[in-house]
């Protein structure tokens, strides 16, 4: 669909943000090259984009070597931590589960110096360790509102997925490519 219905969409609910009448969920139908999203007393019809697109359904990993079950807002918490000593320009920061139910993120800059903070956590399979944008990952875990999440990797060189432990488990699957090093 085009930019500027998910624009409008934007400031629709941004309108009712406040209105203890909206519904929490907004409901969408899609027919021919329509879709129509109801929110509130509004119903916003917009063209969707005509063509022919990849099956979004190949890039997301079959399979995973570890399993990471951690409280939301403590990964939060610890990604902005240690972001303040990631490289600029970069926004890198390293992710190692290890079995033993540790999550550690670090972050060095050869000006600022380093940082690391673990988290507890419930870690299946073996250690694995990323390197990744921490803007992108703070991006998935702010669309998620479950308290827990599920992260799944397979190794530092492939995407690895970020989805609700529970609620919603589902309906939402958030992708994040690694960065290479």
């Amino acid at each position: 669909m085009p930019q500027r219905t998910l624009s409008e969409l934007n400031r629709i609910f941004s309108v009712f943000k406040d209105d203890v009448e909206a519904s929490e969920f907004v409901t969408i139908e899609l027919a021919n090259n329509q879709i129509v999203f109801k929110y509130a007393s509004v119903e916003l019809i917009s063209r969707t984009i005509e063509g022919i697109y990849p099956d979004y359904r190949q890039i997301i990993p079959q399979k995973q070597e570890t399993k990471i079950i951690v409280n939301r807002k403590d990964l939060q918490q610890a990604i902005k931590s240690v972001s303040l000593f990631s490289k600029l320009g970069l926004f890198d920061i390293k992710m190692t589960a290890s079995p033993e139910g540790k999550l550690t993120l670090f972050a060095q800059d050869a000006t600022r110096g380093k940082n690391d903070v673990s988290i507890e956590c419930d870690v299946s399979g073996k250690e694995n360790t990323i390197a990744l944008n921490y803007r992108y990952i703070l991006d998935g875990l702010n669309a998620i509102m479950s308290e827990k999440i599920e992260i799944h990797l397979i190794d530092g060189a492939n995407p690895f997925i970020l989805m609700p432990h529970e609620d919603q488990k589902d309906e939402f699957i958030y992708i994040v490519m690694p960065i290479r090093q």
